[in-house]
């Protein structure tokens, strides 16, 4: 069987669960377009979907102003007239197709609603896609194939992020905005450049302005230069392994050569500026790299618009689990100190006690010697959670708030952070907690899956039962409202179940290739042929399969250059 996660069970002290992170896609167009700064042409290529992906820069020197051609000119202000209020667009992604090197539009049906005219097109994103006409101009159509921003009225349009910048010609010469998804403006047409930086912000420059807009177009910080000063603003924003609001959310911005650390939802500044360069990791942990070696580098750990650590008693900092209070260092011998950010105090200052750290809890074990027993303290920053004696952690990390142990040989359950099992069973085997709440569970070579509650979600009867990749589980979860899970029966045969223990495919294919961690269809192998089968439907498509070579959309799918809908309908074929 292939691509599936390895799932380690508990008959060792190696048992983990391995995450993958979740994933966020923007269509963007597969042509190469302009792209403004300060009334210098960049070529990007709209194909790279973040743009910067990272670390967002926008870097020029002060030049002069340089009109384009006067015939563009009158285009662009008649666009300006002629577009003032328009009315908007239905919801509908129509399929981008090809022919002959111009591109058009057909539904889902295979009806063509924009015949292939335009020199480019972009993929359609919330109803709208760009398109450039045989004059090279820029305009947008809607799912109804209908043009909704008139040729000539922007003399450039991209999508970045969720949001559209573009540009036009103003008194002041050419100028770019930032547009919502309904193609509202969000910002006047005022600045020299903007540019995307990931996680829904971009970098602006105007004038001898620079500074950062939010996606609703929001001014969060700004910094004004000299005429002879480099206009250079870089824009670094820590990754959070949770979705947090942006009030708790930081970025390192550098101006030129000096760096400052802001909050991304009101653009505070929380760390002053430096000429050192500030380093960036994880859940809002910065770092200074001294200038002597044989010091270490100063860490700092923000929370609440507050410095909750700042120190260089370490190697290293980390905070692995955002909620917890906790970091995690290293000390100059190699050892681990747990430092409680609340109180900047050590945890694990007993030197007697072994700790063991995971999901943002801290496990302590000592050893009572008059009762000849180990005993475990569960600890968060704030207090202890818990305690348990009678029970052998299986690898000492807390996965989801859970902790996998053993209750006697080879006999294993489940306790939760205040030390309680999660129910009355004995099981032969188990997984640790994945990321969605859910355990995969062994009685008497039957398989089952259990919730944090200790309640079954699948029953103990299967002879086989396996997750998605994590990707495709929430993609699945997220779009179709559908939670499921690989299981098979005794015959060895695959098939599909939900968290309701209710058979959505039944266990009749050898074999089960996932083709995409983003999109609900696996290539099974039924009767020694290959077949299609959509996950969300849980019905067979009716396609030839000749290779595994299949291009996946959001709406569609193409194979040898044959186009279908997710119900397996050939809606067209390239000419």
């Amino acid at each position: 069987m292939n691509d599936f996660d390895d799932i380690p069970f508990a008959s060792s002290n190696e048992s983990n669960i391995s995450s993958d992170s979740s994933f966020d896609e923007i269509p963007f167009s597969e042509e190469v377009v302009p792209q403004v700064t300060n009334n210098n042409i960049l070529f990007l290529d709209d194909r790279i979907k973040d743009i910067p992906a990272r670390n967002a820069k926008v870097s020029f020197k002060k030049t002069s102003i340089i009109l384009p051609v006067i015939a563009f000119v009158f285009v662009s202000i008649l666009g300006m007239y002629l577009f003032v209020n328009h009315s908007k667009a239905d919801t509908a992604n129509l399929i981008r197709i090809e022919e002959n090197r111009k591109f058009g539009y057909i539904d889902n049906e295979g009806t063509i609603v924009a015949r292939p005219k335009y020199i480019s097109g972009t993929e359609f994103y919330k109803g709208y896609a760009i398109v450039r006409n045989t004059n090279n101009l820029y305009g947008v159509i809607n799912g109804k194939g209908v043009i909704e921003v008139p040729f000539g009225n922007y003399y450039y349009i991209g999508l970045f992020g969720n949001r559209y910048v573009a540009s036009r010609i103003t008194n002041s010469g050419l100028k770019q905005a930032l547009l919502d998804t309904d193609l509202d403006e969000l910002t006047g047409f005022k600045y020299d450049s903007i540019s995307y930086s990931k996680n829904g912000m971009y970098l602006f420059t105007r004038d001898e302005t620079m500074g950062i807009l939010n996606k609703e177009g929001k001014e969060i910080y700004s910094f004004k230069v000299d005429e002879v000063d480099d206009k250079n603003i870089d824009i670094e924003i820590s990754e959070v392994d949770m979705d947090l609001p942006l009030s708790e959310r930081y970025a390192k911005v550098k101006v030129n050569d000096s760096s400052t650390i802001i909050n991304l939802s009101t653009g505070k500044e929380i760390y002053s500026y430096t000429l050192n360069d500030i380093n960036v990791l994880n859940n809002n942990v910065f770092y200074i790299k001294t200038d002597n070696p044989d010091e270490n580098s100063i860490y700092i750990v923000i929370n609440d618009n507050q410095i909750k650590l700042k120190t260089t008693n370490y190697k290293r900092v980390r905070v692995d689990d955002y909620n917890s209070d906790m970091a995690i260092a290293v000390n100059d011998d190699s050892s681990i100190s747990y430092v409680n950010l609340l109180t900047q105090k050590v945890l694990n200052e007993n030197k007697n006690n072994d700790y063991y750290y995971g999901n943002g809890l801290l496990l302590e074990k000592s050893h009572d010697f008059n009762r000849n027993e180990d005993v475990y303290n569960i600890i968060s920053a704030k207090k202890t959670l818990g305690t348990f004696k009678d029970y052998k952690p299986v690898n000492n990390i807390f996965y989801n708030d859970i902790l996998n142990v053993e209750l006697h040989k080879n006999k294993y359950n489940f306790i939760d952070k205040e030390g309680n099992l999660l129910n009355s069973n004995a099981y032969d085997e188990t997984t640790d907690f994945n990321d969605f709440g859910y355990a995969i569970v062994v009685l008497d070579k039957s398989y089952g899956i259990i919730d944090k509650k200790g309640k079954d979600v699948v029953k103990m009867s299967y002879n086989y039962i396996d997750f998605l990749k994590s990707d495709l589980f929430k993609k699945i979860k997220d779009t179709y409202n559908k939670e499921l899970f690989i299981y098979a029966n005794n015959d060895g045969y695959y098939g599909f179940i939900n968290n309701k223990n209710k058979i959505e495919i039944e266990s009749k294919y050898q074999d089960l290739n996932f083709i995409s961690d983003e999109y609900p269809f696996v290539i099974a192998k039924s009767q020694d042929k290959k077949v299609l089968v959509n996950l969300s439907t849980g019905k067979e498509l009716k396609v030839k399969l000749d290779s595994d070579d299949i291009e996946i959309r959001n709406d569609y799918f193409v194979i040898d250059n044959n186009y279908y809908n997710y119900s397996g309908k050939l809606i067209y074929k390239v000419k």
